[in-house]
């Protein structure tokens, strides 16, 4: 429910600050991560491929840790 393609991650980690969806200790991992897929996606910044499979790594441990804070409710 927040366009975050349209955010900045500075926007974007304001929103999620403000919904208190996740603890602290996930926004700094989202934070890290938005942060390096701004230097790929801005500054045209190319990761070796340790670098990639260790992002991605982390980019999916994030949802798999966070996929039941975004789940609607049951009921």
């Amino acid at each position: 429910h927040c366009p975050a393609l349209e955010r900045t991650t500075g926007e974007l980690m304001r929103d999620l600050r403000k919904r208190t969806l996740f603890a602290s200790d996930m926004m700094v991992l989202l934070k890290t991560l938005l942060e390096e897929c701004d230097l790929v996606k801005f500054a045209k910044f190319r990761p070796d491929a340790d670098e990639s499979l260790k992002t991605h790594a982390e980019a999916v441990a994030f949802v798999e840790k966070t996929r039941s804070a975004l789940k609607p409710d049951a009921g």
